[in-house]
């Protein structure tokens, strides 16, 4: 389906995609130090759950602005 965006929609999308980028940032990085630092196997196995579930996060929400 075709449509056209005005320049009023593009700004909002970049703004949504700025606060998504932060927020996906924010829990990412504790999470990696976590996985990093991680000991135990459980720790690191959930420390690595939640990086892999950012990273689908953070390939979709691409996927979906470059649509």
């Amino acid at each position: 389906a075709a449509w056209s965006l005005g320049v009023g929609d593009m700004d909002t999308l970049q703004a949504a995609s700025d606060a998504a980028a932060a927020a996906l940032q924010s829990a990412y990085t504790p999470c990696y130090r976590a996985f990093k630092a991680a000991a135990d196997t459980r720790a690191a196995s959930l420390a690595a759950s939640v990086l892999a579930e950012a990273e689908k996060v953070a390939r979709q929400s691409v996927l979906t602005l470059t649509r």
